[in-house]
């Protein structure tokens, strides 16, 4: 809606011509195919710049990876639902699997020779029962596999780069890792 309200001057039919320019605009975005779309995936690709794909390169050595079946979005689909983007700050599951949560910022996503990984800026836990702070105050960025991002959080600074993050409901029960 906000797209379209700025512009609109007629204001005898001011919520008529809105809805009419949100009608249009979802009619346009079923037409483009793009809409009932789900799975991991980047919305909007763009082909990687040649320091991207260096980093790519490093990551998933020894493969050699082709630059043109690399690219890189801020945003990424999850699964089952939901958009991720650049500077989210997100759940990701622990190396060990299981029951384990890493908080992250979300740097940029890429996706390799098919597969969409998601390039995180890990936090470190802070110790106490309960608590659901992290330390952001290193920079510890990981390439993650998207299928390890388990859900975008609501957070919030506490102190000078100490995050607190809303964990939710369906991830209560499962503890603080570190990678």
């Amino acid at each position: 809606v906000k797209r379209y309200a700025d512009n609109i001057r007629n204001t005898r039919a001011y919520e008529k011509s809105i809805m009419g320019e949100v009608a249009c605009h979802h009619l346009a975005q079923l037409r483009a195919g793009q809409c009932l779309q789900f799975g991991i995936a980047l919305v909007g690709p763009k082909p990687v710049r040649p320091g991207l794909f260096e980093l790519l390169q490093s990551t998933f050595a020894p493969h050699r990876l082709d630059k043109d079946l690399c690219s890189y979005s801020q945003q990424a689909r999850l699964d089952p639902a939901g958009i991720c983007c650049r500077k989210d700050v997100v759940l990701v599951r622990g190396a060990q699997g299981g029951n384990a949560l890493i908080a992250g910022q979300v740097w940029l996503h890429a996706s390799v020779d098919g597969i969409v990984v998601t390039l995180v800026n890990l936090f470190k836990p802070l110790a106490g029962d309960g608590e659901q702070r992290w330390d952001a105050s290193q920079q510890r960025p990981e390439v993650v596999d998207t299928k390890d991002v388990l859900a975008v959080t609501i957070h919030t600074p506490v102190e000078d780069r100490i995050v607190r993050v809303i964990v939710p409901w369906r991830f209560r029960g499962w503890a603080a890792a570190e990678r």
